[in-house]
């Protein structure tokens, strides 16, 4: 029998329920709505793919946008590391993934319960699908999370014959492609304040990244994100999703902006509804700051409503 969900000591407001998944739940009283119009229909569940050893202050911020906007979602944060990338095995990274996919079951099986349940109104609400609020958000942040997201997307395949839900996705500065600049450039965005260890841990980065390219190069294997790059235009991937969108930036250092066109180009020519929202002078994973807040939530609110997806 799995251990009870606890509050998680690095995300207060968030119960940790796997080494890499923290719960947001909606607060039990819901902000009254003041207006007199009907409110608009919430999304149910929201998961968050955060970047590579993504800082849990940043985490929260996003936690707390949603929240703003969704005050009725659940929401699931799932973290990625370098041992997903570069050692650990499948079968424990889609383990480490398991409670995200039960969420997205559980969010599966209340859809087909409230189908059934109004079969009258289906007609009209297909009618109007291209407004159609989405159940399900799905946003992914830089080359870290998109891997994260391919590992749940496995987990999910294997465990279940159930079809996946209907969802948007947010793509945040991803995918890129690999390079030994970037790759070491992504490891080293999280190093300790310590001088010393610092200079020690960017020593071991660039070991480990040498190694690790001079075994793909020679013996031809596909690297990491070039995996993650296919499998995000997979037609299994691909299947139930109603739209996406590309975020990025000229300015990213990590995850070239024509990499990042180049991908959505591709999704497109697979017959997907594809948005893309070009920042400029923003850096990687760093769109929502400043003065770009407002149009970065904008665009999260929109995809949310279904604005011009399939």
């Amino acid at each position: 029998m799995s251990s009870p969900p606890t509050p998680s000591p690095s995300l207060p407001h968030l119960t940790k329920l796997s080494p890499s998944i923290h719960l947001s739940e909606p607060p039990q009283t819901p902000t009254p709505h003041t207006n007199t119009t009907t409110p608009p229909p919430q999304p149910k569940l929201i998961l968050l793919f955060t970047w590579l050893s993504a800082h849990p202050s940043h985490t929260a911020k996003y936690v707390a946008g949603y929240r703003a906007l969704y005050p009725t979602a659940r929401i699931l944060t799932i973290s990625s590391s370098p041992p997903d990338l570069f050692y650990r095995s499948a079968s424990t990274q889609r383990r480490r993934v398991a409670p995200a996919v039960e969420a997205v079951l559980s969010l599966s099986s209340s859809s087909s319960s409230s189908s059934s349940s109004s079969s009258s109104t289906r007609s009209s609400v297909n009618n109007h699908k291209k407004k159609q609020n989405n159940d399900l958000i799905i946003h992914i942040f830089s080359n870290g999370g998109a891997h994260t997201f391919c590992t749940f997307m496995s987990a999910y395949q294997l465990h279940t014959s159930t079809p996946f839900p209907r969802h948007v996705k947010l793509l945040d500065s991803c995918p890129g492609r690999a390079s030994f600049s970037r790759t070491v450039l992504a490891l080293s965005s999280s190093l300790p304040p310590s001088l010393p260890l610092r200079i020690l841990s960017l020593c071991l980065i660039y070991a480990a990244v040498s190694m690790y390219w001079l075994l793909f190069i020679p013996l031809r294997i596909t690297d990491p994100i070039e995996r993650v790059r296919r499998a995000l235009n997979s037609e299994f991937v691909m299947r139930g999703e109603r739209g996406r969108c590309y975020i990025y930036s000229e300015s990213d250092r990590m995850v070239g902006w024509r990499d990042v066109e180049d991908h959505a180009g591709e999704a497109e020519g697979k017959g997907g509804w594809v948005r893309r929202e070009r920042f400029v002078g923003s850096g990687h994973c760093a769109h929502v700051r400043g003065g770009g807040a407002g149009r970065y939530w904008g665009i999260v609110e929109g995809m949310g409503k279904g604005e011009g997806a399939s």
